[in-house]
């Protein structure tokens, strides 16, 4: 919506959805020595994964002729990211070398805690137009991390991170403009243990994102 002339506002929602995988659409596949070769066996495997709800709300607002600033924030209700499960569709055991009856289970269904937590992004951003062909760009986010200390795993990690980019957009003529941008992203450094296996580790985030595109209007 448009309350004045320099001013616009957005707001949207994205509702979940859940990401659900049966035996026939994944495959497990084993690499292990050829002696336990048998209580590995390939076959399917099922899982779930939540896609989290989100709300974002943003404003645009045209200063003067020259520049325009923006601002957006972005709520992720992340609590939906429970547990990360595997039900594998072959599964197999070995009986108890001392207890008669008791099969011990080798390769089994697995379940491991996550217990995430809803976030906040935040975002600004400003547009300086230097003339009729260059628009200069400049943008700052800050992004809380959803993972739980508790329940920290190298597959998925997390910190909190703060972003910094800078961009152009230069029109070579009326249909065509060059584009480019470079985003710095760092995420603090984080010291955890998984409570589901006991892995320990130390993360650090770093990375430098370029970008170079090329417009064209029909």
């Amino acid at each position: 919506m448009q309350p004045t002339e320099k001013l616009n506002i957005g707001i949207s929602y994205r509702s979940q959805v859940d990401v659900d995988l049966e035996y026939s659409d994944a495959d497990a596949d084993f690499t292990v020595p050829e002696g336990i070769s048998a209580l590995f066996p390939d076959g399917g495997v099922a899982a779930s994964l939540p896609l989290p709800a989100s709300l974002n709300i943003g404003f645009a607002y045209q200063i003067n002729d020259k520049w325009l600033v923006s601002a957006d924030a972005n709520f992720i209700k992340w609590n939906a990211y429970k547990s990360l499960n595997f039900d594998f569709e072959k599964n197999t055991s070995i009986p108890h070398p001392s207890i008669p009856n008791v099969m011990i289970p080798v390769l089994a269904d697995s379940e491991s805690t996550r217990d995430w937590d809803n976030t906040m992004t935040w975002r600004f951003g400003a547009r300086y137009t230097a003339n009729e062909k260059l628009d200069l760009y400049a943008g700052l986010y800050f992004d809380e991390t959803p993972t739980n200390d508790m329940y920290y795993t190298p597959e998925t990690p997390g910190a909190n991170k703060v972003g910094i980019s800078l961009g152009f957009s230069y029109k070579l003529n009326n249909k065509l403009s060059l584009d480019a941008s470079l985003l710095y992203n760092e995420g603090e450094k984080v010291d955890r243990v998984d409570s589901n296996s006991g892995f320990a580790g130390e993360y650090k985030y770093r990375a430098w994102l370029p970008g170079v595109g090329i417009t064209y209007n029909f």
